[in-house]
C-alpha cells in the first residue's frame, strides 16, 4: 500500500483516541486480562504516537521555507547554463571542448524534481530524499561546467550572471543550500520512522493494540452488540513498513 499523507497518520491517532474514550465509557465492565488493552497503558501508547507525529510535522514544517528558497535559487539556472554555452561555442575553442561543455550543459539543464505539497500543506516526505539527489547532481555537474570553462582564457565573459565569478558565486550557494536541506533531511526520516513504527508495527503498534481491543469488545459484548458496532465502525488505514 502507498504511503498515506501526514493528515492520515493524524486521523489514525485521533480516531485512535475515540476508541479509548468509548473504551473508558464502558466503565469497570470493560477489564482485559491483556495488559496492552488497559485504558492507562493504551493512554500511554496515543501519548508516545501523537508526540512522535508532531515530531514528525514540526520537522517537515521547518523543511517547507528552505525546500522553496532552494527551488527559486535553481529556477533559472538552465537558462543561464544555455547562456554560457552560447558564448563558450562562440569562442575558437576546438570542437571536443565544446562537446564535453554541451554534455555538462545538457546534465545540468536536467529538471529538478520539486517537492509536492500534501493536502495538508507540508511537504511530501517520501519525495524530499529523492528531490534532494537531483538538486544535488546538478549542482555537482554544475562544478564540473565551471571547471572545464574556467581550465580556458579563451572563457573570458564578464557578461553578468555567465562570468566565471558569478558562476562560481552561484555554485558556492546552491552548494550551501544543499548541505542545509540535507541538516534536514536526516531528522525528517527518523521522526517518520520511529513513527511510523509507533503506529504500524504488526506486533505492538497502535493500530494492531486498536485490532486486539476490537476483538476483546466483541467477546465481551458479542459481535451484534451497539457496543462492539460502536468499536467495530471506527476506521483506520494502514501503511505497510519494513
Amino acid at each position: 500500500m502507498k504511503n498515506i499523507s501526514e493528515t492520515g497518520h493524524g486521523i489514525n491517532l485521533s480516531n485512535f483516541k475515540l476508541q479509548i474514550d468509548h473504551c473508558i465509557g464502558f466503565g469497570g465492565e470493560y477489564a482485559p486480562d491483556n495488559t496492552d488493552l488497559l485504558i492507562a497503558n493504551m493512554n500511554a501508547q496515543y501519548d508516545a504516537g501523537k508526540a512522535l507525529h508532531e515530531t514528525v510535522i514540526t520537522a517537515l514544517q521547518e523543511s517547507k521555507d528552505p525546500i522553496n528558497q532552494r527551488e527559486l535559487l535553481f529556477d533559472g539556472l538552465s537558462k543561464l547554463v544555455t547562456r554560457s554555452l552560447g558564448y563558450v561555442k562562440s569562442t575558437k575553442l576546438d570542437k571536443a571542448f565544446k562537446l564535453d561543455a554541451k554534455g555538462l550543459a545538457n546534465k545540468i539543464r536536467g529538471k529538478s524534481k520539486a517537492v509536492k505539497v500534501g493536502a495538508d500543506g507540508l511537504p511530501d516526505a517520501d519525495q524530499i530524499s529523492n528531490s534532494h539527489l537531483s538538486y544535488v547532481m546538478r549542482a555537482e555537474n554544475l562544478k564540473a561546467y565551471i571547471s572545464l570553462v574556467g581550465s580556458t582564457p579563451l572563457y573570458a565573459t564578464q557578461v553578468a550572471g555567465i562570468s566565471l565569478a558569478d558562476l562560481t558565486a552561484l555554485w558556492t550557494e546552491m552548494d550551501e543550500m544543499n548541505k542545509n536541506i540535507g541538516n534536514i533531511i536526516a531528522p525528517v526520516a527518523h521522526a517518520r520512522i520511529a513513527r511510523n513504527k509507533a503506529l504500524y508495527n504488526k506486533a505492538n503498534g497502535i493500530l494492531a493494540i486498536s485490532v486486539a481491543c476490537k476483538e476483546y469488545v466483541k467477546g465481551l459484548y458479542g459481535a451484534s452488540s451497539p457496543e462492539y458496532r460502536m468499536i467495530s465502525g471506527i476506521r483506520y488505514r494502514y501503511l505497510k513498513i519494513s
